[in-house]
């Protein structure tokens, strides 16, 4: 007997001593199930698009719920939560198990975990605070090896509407869309690499790490172009009141975008900042403009702004920048005449044909430097109107239409009169000479 427990004590000795012949390989194969679901999770239902997800990270002993039948797909998740989860994905993947001792914090062994394995984020402010979801894919790219995350679908540069290469994190967000882990919140692909990420989210991004049969392939559509944006004001009797909202106007026939592609707003008044937040309000109108095919999306300020002075916009799309032609909120104005030593420019106004070019003279234009009140027709006299310097008959319409813009810090007042029936059309060059109380005036020429 004590021979035999002899043999056995150095067998085992020597056995401790040796590799371990049977340990796992590095292997997505080490993700097995663990356990069953049985339904557990109340607030998790056959219907919602992660059910799948919860159920696999369940049954892999990857995922947990808050309590014994509630998962919280719509509670945020920590850095800490992130870490210590990226480490049981990291060891499983490393060795077949997962096995941390936990202390105070109770996170440590797994920031410790993390750092040794190169996965963790360096000068974190807190581990306690919401994960970023561009955070999470820099955590979760490098959990895995490249050879566990293979690209099966393109991903072009710079694609991701929200993702430039210059954002944080960019290199781990698209090698996670190239390997159609992600897959984006609408059709075109957008990530929002700032916004928080929730459970159900989290749980869907884990169960296609593991499950190479759960990953998406696919192409994104390409968000409309940003053809131009104006503020969208309240006019009376030619005076604008307040600014209500913006118009964002894209080329072509549009049937969908993401507000959430617009980002960076700031609204300012006399080059103040003001909080007014701008939504979308899910107004769209296909329109054309002159002969071009344009769609309008209506977004709204929270409130009027009313309160004189200049306002000017700017913002991002898709990352890139615009701005808005800055628009003038005045008090109600009176009815004095505009000031003739103010008047700098006389224009004419054309229409064009679908190829750009100038068809019919409409209306003249009279600028002035800064804010005026009125523009009488009656105050014009001695008008001569010629085409290639023969004197053309000319009437207008009663109507004034009155303009203010900034620009530069320059304010101008703009009076329009259109011309009777529908204007001149016959080719030639345009010009127009004039008083106005007193002043002597020569248009620019206009030549169709």
């Amino acid at each position: 007997m004590k021979k035999l427990l002899t043999a056995l004590l150095i067998a085992a000795i020597i056995a401790m001593t040796l590799p371990r012949a049977f340990a796992a390989e590095p292997s997505l194969d080490n993700f097995q199930k663990q356990r069953d679901y049985d339904s557990r999770f109340y607030d998790v239902l056959q219907k919602d698009w992660f059910y799948d997800s919860v159920r696999m990270g369940f049954e892999f002993d990857l995922i947990n719920g808050v309590s014994g039948n509630s998962f919280a797909p719509s509670r945020e998740v920590t850095i800490a939560e992130i870490l210590a989860l990226a480490s049981r994905l990291h060891s499983i993947y490393s060795s077949g198990e997962a096995s941390f001792t936990q202390d105070s914090p109770w996170y440590q062994v797994y920031v410790d975990y993390a750092d040794e394995n190169g996965f963790l984020i360096p000068d974190l402010d807190s581990y306690n605070r919401a994960a970023l979801r561009g955070e999470v894919a820099e955590i979760l790219a490098k959990t895995l090896p490249f050879k566990a995350l293979p690209p099966i679908t393109l991903v072009e540069n710079n694609e991701i509407p929200d993702v430039k290469m210059n954002t944080p994190y960019a290199d781990s967000i698209y090698l996670l869309y190239r390997a159609g882990i992600l897959t984006g919140s609408d059709v075109f692909g957008t990530f929002h690499p700032d916004d928080n990420i929730k459970r159900s989210e989290i749980a869907t991004i884990i169960a296609r790490m593991v499950n190479p049969d759960a990953r998406e392939t696919g192409t994104f559509d390409s968000p409309a172009e940003l053809y131009t944006a104006h503020f969208e004001a309240r006019k009376v009797n030619g005076v604008n009141l307040s600014v209500q909202g913006v118009t964002m106007r894209f080329s072509g026939n549009v049937n969908e975008t993401n507000p959430r592609l617009f980002t960076n707003i700031v609204l300012t008044r006399d080059n103040e900042v003001v909080n007014n937040p701008l939504t979308f309000t899910g107004k769209i109108s296909h329109n054309k403009w002159g002969d071009e095919e344009v769609t309008d999306f209506y977004f709204k300020f929270e409130r009027e702004n009313t309160e004189p002075g200049t306002y000017e916009l700017s913002g991002r799309y898709r990352g890139e920048p615009f701005s808005l032609v800055d628009i003038i909120i005045e008090k109600p104005v009176g009815n004095t005449p505009a000031d003739p030593d103010s008047l700098y420019a006389v224009y004419f106004s054309c229409e064009v044909d679908k190829n750009d070019n100038l068809k019919t003279v409409t209306e003249v234009s009279f600028y002035f430097s800064g804010l005026h009140e009125k523009f009488l027709q009656s105050d014009l006299s001695d008008l001569v109107m010629t085409r290639d310097g023969e004197k053309l008959q000319v009437s207008f319409e009663p109507d004034v239409f009155r303009y203010t813009m900034s620009e530069n810090n320059r304010i101008t007042t703009f009076f329009s009169i259109l011309i009777k029936w529908g204007g001149f059309s016959t080719p030639g060059t345009y010009q127009i000479t004039g008083t106005y109380r007193g002043t002597e005036f020569t248009s620019v020429e206009l030549t169709i």
